[in-house]
């Protein structure tokens, strides 16, 4: 019986010579990744694109696949992997950013991310807020444990409360939320302009905890200023000491404010005037950056990736002892 044109394309994808194919292309995706990693998605679609269509056309193609159950599981777990990966990489989401402790919110907009082509944007659904953190640094580890505790909100807007860590994140509307190693300090200001508008705001400092945070602010209705911590102890921890906030409330320290060539310290309370407003410093608080990741294919690429290595195991399992039992007969 002549083959159909469907039966004809599906050998002809089959053939051994698209899999040099795959790896000629794989071997260009991963120079163009390493040199333009904003394209590593579409650098990699035609090669993964390429193995799938190869691999499920062998598959349809070849009868021993269909006489072997392992063997076929083997390559169906392989392709699901691939199909995973292409999945994964089209609709994922990787993204950061900060909030200062004391309840700020999520406001659904990410300091820095990176995202798939696809990625179905939901951040608008996170509603959490950053309650605090917490550190400690146990005598027999290089640095200290973070940890921050999140108010968070669900469809209903019922409250709930969560501890979460670099390692132990809430899971919320499909994303994963961690914490980070990225913290610092976060002064608090109040600013009453010329034309009689107050406003309260907390500047998140950047640098160095222990050598002297600095950010720039621009209060509403008013020039930007150079904001410092000035510590007057270590903010370091030492092997068995706890803390919350960075220690924040406890901290000796001045706040550093300078405008052009005006220069002039601050302390908790005390207040500064400029021509176009004044400033008054509240008080330290702290803030903690938030790793934010979306991965639809995480938990079914491990359950690919299991089903591929038991059937693997069976496979060359069965291949090494039907050998040996022969040999065990003829003898």
């Amino acid at each position: 019986m002549a083959a159909t044109a469907t039966e004809r394309t599906l050998h002809a994808l089959a053939s051994p010579k698209w899999m040099l194919a795959f790896f000629a292309f794989a071997a260009a995706s991963a120079v163009l990744s390493i040199h333009f990693p904003e394209l590593i998605t579409a650098a990699w679609t035609v090669p993964l694109a390429l193995f799938a269509v190869t691999l499920l056309a062998s598959i349809l193609t070849r009868p021993r696949f269909r006489r072997d159950p392992l063997l076929l599981g083997l390559h169906l777990a392989l392709l699901a992997i691939i199909a995973l990966v292409g999945l994964a990489r089209l609709t994922y989401l990787d993204g950061a950013v900060t909030l200062t402790e004391g309840g700020e919110p999520f406001a659904g907009v990410l300091d820095i991310e990176q995202r798939g082509p696809f990625h179905p944007s939901k951040l608008d659904r996170l509603r959490f807020a950053n309650e605090g953190v917490f550190e400690a640094f146990d005598a027999n580890e290089r640095g200290p444990a973070i940890h921050s505790r999140i108010r968070w909100w669900d469809s209903a807007g019922r409250s709930h409360v969560a501890e979460i860590a670099n390692d132990v994140p809430l899971l919320l509307a499909g994303y994963r939320i961690y914490a980070t190693y990225n913290r610092g300090f976060s002064p608090v200001f109040r600013w009453h302009s010329k034309n009689g508008e107050t406003d309260v705001g907390a500047v998140q400092l950047r640098g160095d905890l222990d050598f002297g945070m600095a950010n720039e602010w621009t209060p509403p209705n008013g020039r930007p200023l150079w904001i410092m911590l000035d510590p007057q102890r270590s903010t370091l921890m030492q092997p068995g000491e706890q803390r919350s906030g960075l220690g924040a409330e406890s901290l000796p320290h001045r706040i550093v404010v300078r405008r052009d060539t005006t220069r002039e310290t601050l302390e908790p309370g005390q207040t500064i005037s400029f021509d176009d407003g004044s400033l008054t410093y509240l008080g330290l608080r702290s803030w903690m950056g938030y790793r934010i990741v979306y991965d639809l294919a995480s938990d079914w690429l491990m359950g690919a990736s299991l089903i591929l290595v038991l059937c693997m195991s069976l496979y060359y399992w069965r291949t090494l002892r039907i050998p040996a039992v022969q040999t065990a007969t003829a003898s």
